[in-house]
């Protein structure tokens, strides 16, 4: 019986060594670092990504190996973890001068212990990458916010993806602009307007100008429209349109104030010359009487 138990304990150890060494080769193939520590905070494991990073592990805490203090780190959540609980977070470290996402969660081992599995995954790259995009995204929405022209930049749907200040002050209304639709926001109706210069803008990929009544519930009566496309580098797929729009209301309505005048002036030099002519008949006449009684004196004709 005694040599039956001892079989089966050394085929259950070398099952359980298959399987470590199993799982030690998935980790050391992973290109995230993985640690293990046990609930004293002792390392367990750690692979040969993570020791790229911070070193060699044996015999240190956790606390100790990754951020050099000597006791355990204020923000830890490892008890969370060894009560059951799957943990997401990111780091900074201070040592390897790089951001990590962070996963921590349990692992219990067959004797009904529990371990901490950390997976470490570097996104420096990645968070530098966002970082420059969020400064080259200020630095647009500073050059957006500095034009006197309202700007807006739409999907091809036409959703308004961004306004900037100069189309909310224009545009006075509780809701945001963005989210909506361009011919609900700006017009006031529910579908897209007949001729639209933007759709033009989106099928054809090429510029558009155009002076069009101005937007709806605003003091913009009249605008100069210009749609620029908005095209993919690699394919030159039009993935949007941006918008400038140039309120030429004043303009506008000092056109039609000279359009007026001058409408007015032609009237009255029309009317000016027709008296004139009747004035040089009528003086003609007066002018043949005099000849036909003998006067030498007699009225100017006007060319």
């Amino acid at each position: 019986m005694k040599k039956i138990l001892a079989i089966d304990r050394k085929q259950t150890e070398e099952v359980l060594r298959i399987e470590r060494d199993n799982l030690n080769s998935i980790f050391e193939a992973m290109e995230d670092g993985v640690y293990i520590i046990n609930q004293q905070y002792d390392i367990q494991y750690v692979n040969q990504m993570l020791e790229k990073d911070f070193g060699n592990y044996k015999g240190r805490k956790c606390y100790e190996y990754f951020t050099d203090r000597t006791e355990v780190c204020p923000q830890c959540k490892s008890s969370e973890v060894f009560a059951g609980k799957t943990i997401h977070g990111k780091w900074d470290s201070f040592k390897s001068q790089k951001t990590y996402d962070l996963i921590d969660t349990p692992l219990k081992n067959p004797d009904g212990s529990i371990f901490k599995l950390g997976i470490f995954r570097d996104i420096t790259e990645r968070k530098q990458v966002e970082e420059d995009l969020k400064k080259n995204e200020q630095f647009l929405n500073s050059i957006l916010e500095s034009v006197q022209d309202g700007v807006s930049v739409l999907n091809p749907d036409l959703t308004i993806r961004h306004v900037n200040g100069i189309m909310n002050k224009w545009y006075k209304k509780n809701l945001p602009l963005e989210g909506k639709k361009c011919y609900e926001a700006y017009h006031n109706v529910d579908k897209p307007c007949d001729p639209c210069p933007t759709l033009r803008c989106l099928k054809s990929g090429k510029t558009e100008w155009n002076v069009v009544p101005g937007l709806q519930g605003s003091p913009v009566k009249w605008i100069e429209l210009f749609s620029y496309p908005i095209k993919n580098p690699h394919s030159d797929k039009v993935t949007g349109v941006v918008e400038f729009v140039r309120n030429i209301t004043k303009r506008k309505e000092a056109e039609e104030k000279l359009k007026k005048r001058m409408t007015e002036l032609e009237i009255f030099y029309e009317a000016t010359v027709n008296r004139e002519i009747m004035v040089n008949e009528l003086r003609k006449e007066i002018n043949d009487l005099l000849e036909k009684m003998g006067k030498k004196e007699k009225y100017k004709i006007v060319r």
